[in-house]
């Protein structure tokens, strides 16, 4: 099953890949990946507000990375024939 929401960057698109690191700075100094766990510190339970970007080094509010897929959906009632007229 696909996710349902892309991650990147609100201001250059970047998507983080599975290397990038985030530091709990000045917390507790825990290296983690900040999008796996929804910007939960697994070290200390900091929920970080915020978000640099490794690629721009932009901070951004967590919350605007993720953004959701379109859907797939496709319209059954929809037409392209032309109503023939009597």
């Amino acid at each position: 099953m696909e996710p349902k929401e892309d991650i990147l960057c609100p201001e250059c698109d970047y998507r983080p890949v599975a290397e990038d690191r985030w530091s709990c700075m000045p917390s507790c100094g825990t290296s983690f990946h900040t999008f796996w766990t929804r910007a939960l510190c697994p070290g200390c339970g900091w929920r970080w507000a915020q978000t640099q970007c490794p690629h721009c080094e932009t901070l951004s509010q967590h919350e605007l990375w993720y953004r959701e897929r379109p859907s797939e959906r496709t319209d059954t009632n929809i037409t392209t024939d032309t109503p023939s007229t009597v």
